[in-house]
């Protein structure tokens, strides 16, 4: 299972506290919580920018 966020680092690592504590407090004995960061400084597209793109070189988006 996966859940992918896009924003500024302190807010999504805020995010990824609560959510991981909202699990503990859920009733869960053990809780295991990877987080992975990819930050390009290089290109500034984001999650709708590379699915629209990818749609478009499928040909299922006109652009």
């Amino acid at each position: 299972m996966a859940t992918i966020l896009e924003g500024p680092l302190p807010e999504l690592m805020a995010c990824a506290q609560a959510m991981h504590e909202a699990v503990l407090r859920g009733g869960c004995q053990r809780v295991v919580t990877h987080i992975a960061i990819d930050h390009r400084t290089d290109r500034g597209d984001g999650r709708r920018e590379v699915t629209e793109g990818g749609l478009r070189r499928l040909g299922q988006v006109r652009g």
